[in-house]
């Protein structure tokens, strides 16, 4: 009974993934230099990493709180609802995966983290002098929350069958 409790509480909401792709804009001082696309996807392979910090900090996740309109409401003992997990997939492309109640929400939130990203990346861009990072997101995909309440049922079946074996032998040894 308390698997089924559980998997009815995580199962509301929405599931929403955004992708981002990081690209670096140089000055080329020479035509005689050949390798600077080489060197743009190394920075943005760096840069990268950067992202995906800056996307689990505190401090991104409170701006973007502010510029979204939406605070950060909890679903269950705790658990932060907007927590973004972020990941890279490739040197441009870092994956930003969080939940939302609806998708309205989860798109307002996506718009607000790609600009609050890209306001660092700017930063960051006037930091380095000639070397500008572009972040930049296409739309959010949201996907429903479901949970195999058969499969879970099951499985809490046979762990509670096995559980309720466990201690009639360890009765019938005493």
């Amino acid at each position: 009974m308390a698997v089924l409790f559980y998997c009815w509480r995580i199962s509301g909401g929405y599931n929403v993934s955004l992708p981002l792709l990081i690209s670096v804009k140089t000055s080329q001082s020479s035509a005689d230099f050949q390798y600077g696309g080489y060197y743009n996807i190394e920075a943005a392979d760096d840069f990268g990493d950067t992202v995906v910090q800056w996307a689990k900090s505190a401090e991104i996740a409170n701006i973007v709180y502010a510029k979204s309109g939406i605070g950060p409401s909890t679903k269950f003992l705790g658990v932060s609802y907007y927590k973004f997990n972020a990941q890279k997939m490739a040197p441009q492309y870092v994956e930003i995966k969080f939940q939302a109640t609806n998708p309205q929400s989860g798109e307002k939130v996506a718009q607000a983290l790609v600009a609050a990203l890209k306001e660092k990346a700017d930063l960051a861009s006037q930091i380095s002098g000639n070397i500008v990072f572009d972040v930049s997101g296409s739309q959010a995909i949201s996907s429903k929350n479901q949970v195999n309440f058969i499969l879970y049922g099951f499985l809490a079946l046979i762990g509670g069958f096995l559980l309720a074996v466990f201690f009639v032998l360890l009765k019938l040894d005493n």
